[in-house]
């Protein structure tokens, strides 16, 4: 491995804190039923994201569309939480990552709930006005739970206007 000079490894340590704050600014603007912050997370033009069931896109716009019509209702209550990130900085321009996944979802509509659990496999490049943004996201689910609210003891909270 080539040596890096003190700039270089600050630059590298800087680049991998900008892309957990990317992964974790998605995850929040997921729950948090902020489409147009979504769609900020991933680079313009021809992309890759791969959910499995929910569908392959090759554009941040489509994705979003799909995001929308599924989760952007009130009834609708997500929790994403993202954990044991492994990124690899390939270059001043790329850059890769894995991430845990533990999703939580309550629809009060349909009266159901889902624990999903899953590897989220990033490809991320620094765009032209320095930011860090995916280009490919694909979604391995390893575990699913499924059930009806009627058969929990549970409690739901809709929280409104949450910013």
């Amino acid at each position: 491995m080539v040596d890096l000079t003190i700039d270089q490894r600050l630059d590298r340590l800087e680049d991998l804190e900008e892309i957990r704050k990317l992964k974790h600014r998605y995850l929040n603007a997921c729950d948090l039923k902020q489409p147009d912050k979504v769609l900020d997370c991933f680079a313009e033009g021809a992309i890759h994201i791969d959910y499995g069931a929910i569908g392959c896109f090759d554009n941040r716009e489509a994705f979003v569309d799909v995001f929308v019509m599924m989760g952007c209702h009130a009834h609708v209550l997500d929790l994403h939480h993202g954990a044991n990130d492994e990124i690899e900085i390939h270059s001043t321009q790329k850059a890769s990552g894995r991430w845990a996944l533990q999703y939580f979802n309550q629809n009060l509509e349909a009266k159901s709930i889902m624990l999903l659990s899953g590897i989220y496999s990033d490809s991320y490049i620094k765009c032209s006005d320095g930011k860090w943004r995916m280009d490919s996201c694909v979604f391995t689910p390893l575990t699913a739970m499924t059930g009806s609210i009627d058969d929990c003891k549970s409690t739901s909270l809709a929280l409104g206007g949450v910013e």
